[in-house]
């Protein structure tokens, strides 16, 4: 069900899902309503070359982590998020490279994404994730809580094929496709932008490449 408040005029109406697979304890307002981070249609100009220019990323976030007996994170029992989405990665200039350096943070690539998502680097059990393919071209992904399936299409459009993204380690991976195929990256700094005089957003996440599994 999509539930649409309305508030004073000249404020934009905000919608909020409710998420009926929530324990039914959701529904007596002891626990929070999920709201989304949904991807709308292109809304300005940076987001429009992003959408033109950008490469077909998966943004992975454990939503519910969840920890076993000695409070260690357990992925395979966590409630995880995959969403497509597209960005511009490239590498960040020596003086941001200083700066993010200065303040402890690492990181070997930067992206622009589309400034209506909202990843976080501080979320319970991980930091959100990037997932960069080298050549299969991303189609969607499926699934839910802990079970999520990737879909590609191999150069030229002549297969289709999903595959299973595995859980069984804090970093997730793709079962079947070789590991040097794909990048992850954890992300590790975000800034939310906005030019001073034309009001134009964007975002840009800082993002450190996890090592293979």
């Amino acid at each position: 069900m999509l539930v649409t408040v309305e508030f004073e005029p000249g404020l934009y109406p905000v919608s909020m899902r409710f998420d009926y697979t929530l324990p039914l304890r959701s529904f007596y307002g002891l626990d929070p309503a999920v709201i989304p981070d949904i991807v709308t249609k292109t809304t300005n100009q940076v987001d429009a070359l992003v959408e033109l220019r950008g490469k077909t990323l998966v943004l992975v976030r454990c939503l519910a982590p969840a920890f076993d007996e000695y409070d260690t994170f357990d992925p395979r029992a966590s409630v995880w998020d995959l969403q497509i989405t597209k960005g511009v990665v490239s590498i960040p200039s020596e003086r941001e490279a200083r700066d993010i350096a200065g303040r402890g943070i690492a990181a070997t690539k930067r992206a622009t994404l589309p400034h209506n998502l909202r990843p976080r680097t501080d979320r319970e059990g991980m930091a959100d994730l990037l997932i960069e393919f080298t050549d299969p071209v991303i189609l969607n992904t499926t699934g839910s809580g802990s079970s999520w399936m990737i879909w590609v299409v191999t150069p030229g459009g002549l297969l289709t094929t999903g595959y299973i993204m595995d859980f069984t380690t804090a970093i997730p991976t793709i079962g079947g496709i070789n590991r040097d195929e794909y990048t992850i990256y954890r992300i590790t700094e975000t800034r939310h932008d906005r030019h001073p005089f034309v009001g134009i957003e964007k975002l840009t996440v800082y993002l450190q490449e996890v090592a293979g599994v």
